[in-house]
């Protein structure tokens, strides 16, 4: 995070109706108008993308522990979960 503007945690913002075009298009004004760090248009048909809240990161967590303690997942699946689970326990330890 050399970058002295990039501010951690982020904010995000969910427009639902873009088309790919038009998202691109957002991304190259906000990057225009010096508003942000430039950012990425997420393809629906490649990557689920969804805002949680607190109490539902917790209980998604808690599942992916408790599906990981009990080894109920292949070993493919489980490095995913394990990666997934880290990145929810860091974003839970933000203020």
């Amino acid at each position: 995070m050399s970058n002295p503007r990039h501010v951690w945690p982020y904010w995000s913002v969910d427009l639902p109706g873009l088309t790919e075009v038009s998202a691109k298009r957002l991304l190259a004004w906000a990057e225009d108008e010096d508003i942000a760090l430039g950012g990425i248009a997420v393809d629906p048909a490649v990557a689920f993308s969804i805002h949680m809240d607190r109490e539902t990161v917790a209980a998604v967590l808690a599942a992916l522990r408790a599906a990981l303690v009990a080894n109920a997942l292949p070993p493919d699946k489980a490095d995913a979960a394990c990666g997934f689970a880290d990145q929810l326990a860091e974003w839970m330890s933000e203020p």
